[in-house]
């Protein structure tokens, strides 16, 4: 039985692509309080806080100065894939009703016009691929902390069972126990009966015999 929850486990975070949807989608979202040229892709399995934390430490490695309060933004981001000069970068965060699904905003203003495939087929891409990656490892994290968490859980059981197994096997035993104890305490009893019934026929004969001995003391004058 638990290596069947643990397949099933395991085929969950090894089949993550083909569960859930992890396409960047393009969007003019409201970023840094304008609508722009935007992406998006969804997070699944997470809270809002586990996908805030993963996505701001990703977002470091492009460098420059980052702040974040409701969105993110980081200024004079630079990264080889986007070419020479710097970038800024505004995201957004959101969980969905089930708060299990986060969905990021993400727009990239390249210095006069923000990231968009059709007119920057190369970059996109890159940045595509990367989010995609990133929704695609950070939903396989969480599900693998699901797996562990569920593990640790059903070991849990496992020894609650063979606690509730070695309590009954004790409990049969002292019933037996019992069983036996009761058997001798009948034997004894039955023995007991027939001693007091062979000590009756004792004390009657030496009764007998007491008074045929007062008898004889009373005789003799």
């Amino acid at each position: 039985m638990k290596q069947l929850l643990l397949f099933i486990a395991l085929g969950l975070v090894l089949n993550v692509s083909a569960q859930y949807n992890h396409e960047v989608q393009s969007a003019n979202e409201l970023l840094g309080g304008e609508y722009r040229k935007a992406m998006t892709v969804s997070v699944y399995e997470s809270s809002l806080e586990t996908v805030e934390r993963a996505f701001k430490a990703e977002l470091k490695k492009f460098g420059g100065k980052m702040t974040s309060k409701k969105e993110v933004f980081i200024d004079d981001a630079l990264s080889d894939k986007m070419g020479p000069n710097t970038f800024d970068v505004y995201a957004r965060l959101e969980a969905d009703k089930d708060g299990k699904t986060v969905k990021i905003y993400l727009a990239i203003d390249l210095g006069g016009a923000f990231l968009e495939a059709s007119k920057h087929p190369e970059q996109f891409q890159y940045i595509s691929d990367w989010l995609k990656q990133f929704a695609i490892q950070t939903t396989k994290a969480s599900i693998d902390e699901q797996v562990k968490e569920t593990d640790k859980q059903f070991k849990g059981l496992e020894r609650d069972m063979e606690k509730l197994k070695s309590d009954k096997k004790d409990l049969e035993k002292s019933i037996e126990d019992y069983k036996e104890k009761i058997k001798k305490a009948e034997s004894d009893i039955e023995k007991n009966t027939k001693d007091q019934e062979n000590k009756k026929d004792e004390i009657d004969v030496k009764a007998r015999e007491l008074d045929a001995l007062k008898n004889k003391a009373t005789s003799v004058k």
